[in-house]
């Protein structure tokens, strides 16, 4: 099959020591690219911005400062920037919420010393940076959605799965819950809002929890997702239908009206749908993982509401020389996207390296 489209890729550690994952994306109203990182290093170098009409990228320089873990604790704290929480604010700024690299997996890991993610924003206009503290104790931030107006940063934290609200205009925090589901597993890895700014989630049951904002309530419904049931991606089109992806390959659509999803099938790629973007009447994702040998395996798809196909675009695979991965930049796991103003397609790679791959559709 002959692939459909052109694919450039910027390797981010080459601009950003240390980086070694693209973990959030926004695009500004002006079409510039803003990548939140995991740079492991503790520089608190966490954020690149890319200008597509210059193609030149910079390092955002020192987002925050990693001063609190203990020497003897190998999870460093606030490392990430924006895992699936980067939202842009009303007024212009970025937030995102800090996350740390592994959690409760490893032996000496205590819930009690960990600091926790910090809010943060950041004006692409003046550069500022600020740091509102830490939502919730001991957690982070881990995935993230906004509301209609800019207001309201929506964010999921791990490992203990609690929501909380970021009111922008004053930076009010209020914690609304703790949401069912195994405690130290990733039971949802994306939030999306609908149209009316209910927020959706995925719990411990395989299925959907909505945040109703006018009740201020968290309703655990029995919307079950395809396959395991845990949200990788999500995205809102014009029409005020849903789509997402889950962890484990299924890719669907959802009705908030009706309250019914729809399994639109796997993709090819393997077993991650994690990168969901609407543009121009059509839905694009990203399917695929690694396969046996350590290759990327990971596909561009596109659906189409008006014929109901879903179509494989080909291989994300840059074949070009310069990479630490050798000649063969095949993608990974694209954990972040973001469809730019001229239909450019952004994808962050994540869980290997630190690629951000800029993909031209052909006609």
């Amino acid at each position: 099959m002959a692939k459909k489209f052109d694919v450039r890729t910027l390797i981010i550690d080459d601009i950003v020591p240390g980086a070694d994952s693209v973990v959030g994306m926004v695009i500004t109203k002006e079409g510039i690219i803003y990548g939140g990182l995991t740079n492991p290093s503790g520089s608190g170098h966490l954020l690149l911005k890319y200008d597509p009409y210059t193609d030149t990228v910079r390092d955002c320089g020192v987002i925050l400062i990693d001063d609190v873990t203990p020497k003897d604790q190998p999870d460093k704290n606030n490392v990430k920037l924006g895992h699936h929480a980067l939202e842009i604010g009303c007024d212009g700024k970025i937030y995102g919420c800090t996350s740390a690299l592994h959690g409760p997996s490893y032996a000496l890991y205590s819930y009690e010393v960990i600091d926790g993610g910090h809010m943060i924003s950041y004006d692409p206009k003046t550069r500022e940076i600020k740091d509102f503290g830490v939502p919730v104790p001991h957690e982070f931030g881990f995935a993230a959605t906004i509301d209609p107006k800019g207001e309201k940063f929506y964010c999921f934290t791990y490992p203990m799965n609690f929501l909380f609200i970021f009111e922008i205009p004053d930076g009010i925090i209020s914690v609304k819950g703790q949401i069912r589901g195994s405690l130290g597993e990733f039971i949802c890895h994306d939030l999306v809002r609908d149209k009316l700014g209910n927020v959706y989630g995925s719990y411990g049951a395989g299925a959907l929890f909505k945040y109703d904002p006018d009740k201020d309530k968290i309703i655990e419904t029995d919307i079950k997702l395809p396959g395991k049931g845990v949200l990788d991606a999500g995205a809102l089109a014009d029409d005020g239908t849903i789509y997402g992806g889950t962890r484990d390959g299924h890719f669907f659509s959802f009705d908030p009206e009706t309250e019914k999803i729809r399994n639109l099938g796997s993709p090819p790629g393997g077993k991650r749908t994690c990168g969901v973007e609407v543009a121009r009447g059509k839905i694009y994702g990203f399917q695929g993982d690694v396969h046996t040998g350590g290759i990327g395996n990971t596909h561009l798809f596109v659906y189409d509401p008006d014929t109901d196909k879903v179509t494989d675009l080909g291989l994300v695979e840059d074949s070009t020389r310069g990479t630490w991965a050798g000649t063969r930049k095949r993608a990974y796991v694209i954990h972040s996207t973001a469809i730019g103003l001229d239909g450019t397609i952004y994808a962050g790679e994540t869980d290997r390296y630190p690629h951000l791959y800029i993909i031209k559709l052909r006609e």
